[in-house]
């Protein structure tokens, strides 16, 4: 699989999901995919879905700060991820992305840390399942190279 991704080809970057449940090993396996593809040359560009949190106060809003749903119905900013992240980068997007949208220690947005790569670039990211990732897949104005699912052993 890293063989064929690290050779694929496209008239935008290639952009790798990697899905699953808290604790499955999405970002061990994201970061070893990475090395593996860079390895063979390629440009890659890793993002951690962790610069695409919510802010506290709407992640706690719904169920408190305690709660395990509730931190996975309402911890990360999909909708950042998929439109100033993954469309950009996808058919038709001038490949300006963003790195991160909030910063998880100090609680604040980021605002205007982007970054520009190349067309052929392979794009890695980890996040745990959610429908507006999913959305991006299907709604015809994007298509993920290779959509991984990490579930617990």
């Amino acid at each position: 699989m890293r063989s064929a991704i690290a050779t694929t080809t496209s008239e935008h970057p290639w952009r790798v999901g990697v899905d699953g449940v808290c604790g499955a090993g999405k970002s061990t396996f994201a970061k070893s995919l990475v090395r593996a593809i860079q390895d063979r040359g390629r440009t890659v560009v890793f993002i951690d879905s962790d610069g695409f949190h919510h802010v506290r106060a709407r992640r706690h809003r719904e169920q408190g700060a305690d709660s395990a749903r509730g931190y996975y119905e309402h911890a990360y900013d999909f909708g950042s991820l998929a439109d100033r992240v993954l469309l950009p980068l996808g058919p038709g997007g001038d490949r300006r992305y963003a790195t991160k949208v909030h910063d998880l220690q100090t609680d604040e947005v980021v605002t205007g840390q982007t970054a520009v790569t190349v067309a052929d670039a392979i794009v890695v990211f980890d996040a745990t399942r959610n429908d507006s990732v999913d959305r991006v897949r299907h709604d015809g104005r994007s298509s993920l190279g290779t959509w991984l699912r990490a579930g617990p052993i």
